[in-house]
């Protein structure tokens, strides 16, 4: 009898220590998350207009591992930002080619309006907030992470295309809580306000940046007889149907893959 009862009593004693084994694991686990997201004071700042893309892969889980390249996973991805001629706006910062680009043009002493311009397309958070922008020049080439470049909020807070002194690029950026799409009749969410931009379905739209892919970088068509009634994003965002959101009962609709195909010309 008495053995008996010290086998129980050696079996609580180790579920015991088994239980604040496990809560120790799960509070430094706790711990190292919220220090691994220790942002410094400047990378707060614009995340507070630019939320970060995993906030939203909430409810657009989809879109984020299209956007994040997490449904092809492969070397060539994880090296160059690209797989299969995949051009991932996720990396727009940690690809290698980029960082060597930045490297040496960083030597030429650019000035810091100069390195705003630059990263314009790759962080375009910069063209908000211009005063950071050696401060991310900085943080890219240290290869630190915290910050986004192409994130979700980047390409939807545009809502207007424009030609100016400073161009390219010729988007323009409407901090808010308003995010912006090609629907006429976004889903009401309780979680931002959505409106239609007409730009989401204009070639202009993806000149803004990549500008040296047509001569007129404000046309909303494509030039030329074979291309007549084309846009980018008829080809390089895989049409398909579905939902936009992970929501239960979400209306069905045409949508456009987030991976981005193109040719990739080394």
């Amino acid at each position: 009898m008495n053995m008996v009862r010290l086998r129980i009593v050696g079996i609580i004693g180790m579920l015991v220590m088994a239980g604040c084994l496990t809560s120790l694991y799960h509070e430094q686990a706790i711990a190292q998350e919220a220090n691994s997201r220790s942002v410094p004071e400047w990378v707060a700042e614009i995340e507070k207009v630019f939320i970060r893309s995993e906030d939203c892969k909430q409810c657009h889980e989809r879109h984020y591992e299209e956007w994040k390249g997490a449904r092809e996973q492969t070397p060539d991805l994880k090296t160059f930002g690209r797989v299969d001629a995949a051009l991932l706006h996720g990396t727009s910062l940690e690809s290698p080619v980029f960082r060597t680009v930045l490297g040496l043009w960083k030597q030429t002493n650019p000035t810091a309006d100069e390195q705003g311009r630059c990263l314009s397309c790759h962080v375009p958070a910069v063209t908000v907030f211009p005063q950071h922008a050696e401060k991310m020049v900085a943080h890219v080439l240290a290869r630190k992470g915290g910050f986004e470049g192409i994130g979700c909020s980047a390409c939807h807070l545009m809502n207007g295309m424009e030609k100016g002194l400073n161009s390219p690029p010729t988007f323009k950026l409407q901090p808010g809580n308003t995010l912006y799409g090609p629907y006429p009749n976004p889903e009401e969410n309780l979680v931002h306000p959505a409106a239609q931009s007409e730009h989401f379905r204009g070639a202009n739209y993806c000149a803004a940046c990549h500008f040296d892919k047509v001569k007129d970088v404000a046309q909303k068509n494509l030039p030329g007889e074979i291309l007549e009634g084309t846009i980018c994003q008829d080809c390089h965002m895989e049409p398909s149907t579905g939902s936009s959101t992970s929501r239960r009962g979400a209306m069905t609709r045409a949508i456009g893959r987030h991976w981005f195909r193109g040719v990739v010309v080394a």
